[in-house]
């Protein structure tokens, strides 16, 4: 009898590029106002850092420091006695990524990054378009946001005989295989004093999927976050796509308590997801929430400001 060997399912989406660079360009066209000083003051302090838990945030860091981002979540427990055995999950394998920030102005910033799992590097930028206003002369704020990352771990074996999606070519890694990318619009509005609201379009760009998943997933993404107290927020964050649907039928969900001073944010996260590059969490499978299974993590924001000597010269005081 005759094997059946699997199949990798891989196509090539030749309009990547032109997706990433149509955002570029329309942020380099939209008017721009002054951030700090308007008939019509701005609105930009509806979220502390440029991330709300796992999702990107509008908010863009001034142009007088650089930031330093850590996002730590450790392995997948549930509401039973494994909680207690596996400490909050502690002892089992957790994921990391160290970040940093880089502004270009007020409004726009680019940063680099590197994932634990899959020993994934990345380069991001943000770009801010448009800032609510007190008056609501303008209702929103708006920015655009792209990513690449390359995963630099081993590939996964596969059998001696398996082909492309065609079921002709032969299968082989190359390069652009660990290649993924990124691009959203993000679009949020504060009410009152306390309480900020985000939707996220997401497109995201796989080089290699799983056989029977598109490389190409349209999502969005939504998320809160409620101020009870000045240095104080409670977070939440939704996370749907249109196509290549998990297959356990549960999407990403984030819970997350903040704490901020001015140069710090520190966030105590429950999460549904162990990933924390954008082109995983919006791809891969996450825990079954109604279960009780759920990761514990958390969230840090360094601020480390530039200073001006009288010599002109700049440094960089932790603050």
């Amino acid at each position: 009898m005759k094997k059946l060997y699997p199949v990798v399912f891989l196509k090539i989406f030749r309009v990547k590029y032109n997706f990433v660079l149509l955002s570029i360009l329309i942020s380099s066209t939209v008017y721009s106002q002054d951030f700090l000083f308007t008939d019509n003051p701005e609105v930009y302090d509806a979220f502390r850092s440029t991330v709300l838990i796992n999702s990107q945030s509008t908010l863009t860091p001034g142009k007088n420091g650089w930031e330093f981002h850590i996002r730590h979540r450790f392995g997948a427990i549930k509401a039973d006695n494994t909680f207690l055995k596996n400490f909050l999950g502690t002892d089992l394998v957790a994921n990391i990524r160290f970040g940093f920030v880089f502004p270009i102005g007020d409004k726009t910033y680019v940063g680099v990054g590197r994932t634990k799992f899959g020993k994934t590097y990345d380069v991001e930028a943000k770009r801010l378009l448009l800032v609510q206003t007190t008056d609501n002369s303008m209702p929103f704020t708006i920015a655009a946001y792209v990513n690449a990352a390359c995963m630099s771990d081993d590939f996964a074996p596969v059998p001696k005989y398996a082909f492309f999606s065609d079921g002709v070519t032969p299968f082989a890694y190359t390069f652009k295989h660990r290649l993924s990318y990124n691009s959203q619009i993000l679009i949020s509005r504060k009410f009152g004093k306390n309480l900020s609201i985000e939707l996220n379009p997401v497109y995201i760009y796989r080089n290699l999927v799983p056989p029977g998943e598109e490389n190409q997933t349209f999502g969005l993404t939504g998320g809160i976050a409620f101020k009870t107290s000045q240095n104080a927020s409670l977070l939440a964050e939704y996370a749907y796509r249109f196509n290549n649907p998990p297959a356990n039928g549960y999407y990403p969900l984030s819970l997350g308590v903040e704490f901020g001073t001015v140069g710090h944010a520190f966030q105590i996260v429950v999460s549904s997801v162990r990933d924390l590059n954008e082109q995983q969490i919006y791809s891969n499978e996450t825990t079954d929430y109604f279960k009780g299974e759920f990761l514990f993590g958390f969230n840090i924001k360094r601020t480390f400001w530039y200073k001006k000597q009288k010599s002109n010269d700049a440094t960089i005081l932790p603050h």
